[in-house]
């Protein structure tokens, strides 16, 4: 498929574009950003060039229909990212530039600079270091500031867990045939929203929507399982939720909730198992790719490998335990195929 990208003040317009490397997103897309703001952003870039830095953007930029509060969706969106600094040095450089832009072009109008000074000849502040904002606090700006996450998805690094784990995703559930009413099923998600209720006893319940990789699924929770997770439940967490699917006429398929738990208890609770891998006797390549893998993340995961072919299980000598986590889990799925990679207890 086409790659989508994020809004970039040096290649996008106010629609999508198509670049080399995938399909940019306009910077109509972002909020706080008017039409009025672009075509004056896109006409300074094709006179005067691409824009260097945060600094000579702002000071490109001074006197057009760009204010503030649009810079910083533009920073927060991610449309800077080219620029030397980062994110969060330049949110918090912003205002400081802004200022000194502001007093510059005051200096040059009255007269105040000589005759070979002005703009060309400008020295830009420097941008003290700060580290910049993780990965999933940039995600949370682009879905502030465009609708949808472009960086990644604070999900992503818990998909090599799903297969292993037994459990599913929310457009699995939705769109297939795979599932029927009062199936089992089981999902990490990020909680969009939860809408408290009070059920025909007085008790209370809610209606949660949850958001993973690849689409959004409501989970009922009734009360019994509501007052056991609801010092738990806040909004922008992530948990795991599992249950039995409710499928109705003209409706979504829902999850009626028994567990929900943060996804990192989750994950802790799932590290303590063991590790069950299909392969064939005799498969020496996939045999010295484990060995490899357990040489160089050791830990105490114990490794089960089900020969397939002769329908016998047998621990591999130099591969008998791992160290469990995301890393190793894609690894083994790499390796083995995700169908074949299972988190197991083994007694």
């Amino acid at each position: 498929g086409i790659k989508i990208l994020g809004p970039d003040v040096n290649e996008s317009r106010e629609g999508f574009v198509y670049t080399e490397n995938g399909m940019r997103f306009g910077l109509l897309a972002i909020k706080s950003l008017g039409s009025g703001a672009i075509r004056g952003l896109i006409a300074e870039r094709e006179s005067g060039g691409k824009f260097r830095s945060l600094y000579d953007f702002v000071s490109r930029m001074h006197g057009r229909e760009i204010n503030s509060k649009a810079v910083e969706a533009l920073i927060m969106s991610g449309a800077f990212d080219s620029f030397p600094a980062n994110r969060r040095e330049m949110l918090n450089s912003l205002e400081a530039f802004m200022e000194t832009v502001s007093a510059r072009k005051r200096e040059n109008v009255e007269g105040q600079l000589d005759l070979f000074g002005g703009q060309g000849g400008e020295s830009e502040p420097e941008i003290p270091y700060e580290p910049d904002y993780t990965l999933s606090e940039k995600l949370e700006m682009e879905k502030e500031t465009i609708g949808i996450y472009v960086s990644g998805h604070p999900l992503s690094e818990y998909t090599p867990w799903l297969e292993a784990a037994g459990m599913t995703t929310a457009r699995k559930i939705t769109d297939s045939t795979e599932y029927r009413d009062g199936d089992f099923a089981a999902v990490f998600g990020l909680l969009r929203k939860l809408t408290l209720h009070i059920d025909k006893k007085g008790n209370r319940m809610c209606f949660a929507n949850f958001e993973d990789t690849t689409s959004e699924i409501e989970a009922i929770v009734f009360s019994r399982t509501f007052e056991r997770v609801c010092d738990e439940l806040a909004e922008g967490g992530k948990y795991y939720v599992s249950g039995k699917l409710s499928f109705r006429e003209e409706e979504p398929p829902k999850i009626i909730a028994g567990e929900i738990v943060p996804i990192d208890k989750k994950l802790a609770e799932l590290s303590r198992l063991s590790i069950g891998l299909r392969m064939r006797s005799g498969d020496t390549e996939r045999i010295e790719s484990l060995r490899k893998l357990a040489y160089q993340n050791p830990g105490s995961a114990k490794i089960y490998v089900w020969l397939s072919d002769v329908h016998g299980r047998t621990v591999l000598k130099g591969a008998e335990a791992i160290a469990l986590n995301g890393g190793t889990l894609s690894e083994l799925e790499r390796i083995f195929g995700a169908k074949n990679v299972r988190l197991k207890e083994v007694r």
